[in-house]
């Protein structure tokens, strides 16, 4: 099943335009750049990797077993979201990343809520996402966009939300 999403715009905290849509083969470059400036490596469990040719593998293979969205400020990839493809299971691991200049607007948020809902559109019973237990901010957002968490208290923990069985379409407002 494909999901076909028109370029959804968000306004930023700062007022700017944001637009989400599906990732495009042309948008590999941009992404690359983004990920390439993406400070400081190695930010999250070791992603993205600071290792050049690692992260371009990384990246490959992201864009071609994942279902990826991103987020544009006039033509620039700011914010790259993803879910895996299982070959059988309904459970899909989520990943986010926000370029440093563009975080704390709301990116995030939006393009996680737009992710779930996703999730609830191709079917999948189970989306979960490991986080560090540090990650405050992160923690809030997925907080807010259903996930709980799933694991104890430890260095990273695992958050969970069951978008088929989350009642109606939860909206940014």
């Amino acid at each position: 099943m494909s999901i076909i999403l028109p370029c959804q715009s968000i306004q930023d905290k700062l007022g700017r335009t944001i637009c989400l849509r599906l990732f495009e083969e042309g948008d590999f470059k941009s992404l690359c750049k983004m990920y390439d400036e993406f400070e400081p490596k190695g930010k999250a469990m070791g992603l993205p990797p600071a290792q050049e040719d690692i992260r371009y593998r990384w990246i490959t293979e992201i864009v071609e077993e994942w279902f990826n969205i991103v987020a544009l400020s006039e033509d620039r990839i700011i914010g790259h979201a993803a879910l895996d493809r299982p070959l059988s299971a309904k459970a899909r691991e989520f990943m986010i990343f926000i370029h440093q200049d563009y975080q704390n607007r709301g990116i995030g948020q939006a393009m996680t809520f737009s992710m779930v809902n996703a999730a609830k559109v191709l079917d999948c019973e189970r989306v979960w996402v490991v986080v560090e237990n540090l990650n405050r901010i992160a923690i809030a957002v997925f907080r807010k966009a259903g996930f709980c968490f799933a694991s104890g208290p430890d260095v990273e923990r695992l958050m969970v939300v069951t978008p088929l069985f989350r009642g109606s379409e939860r909206r940014l407002t």
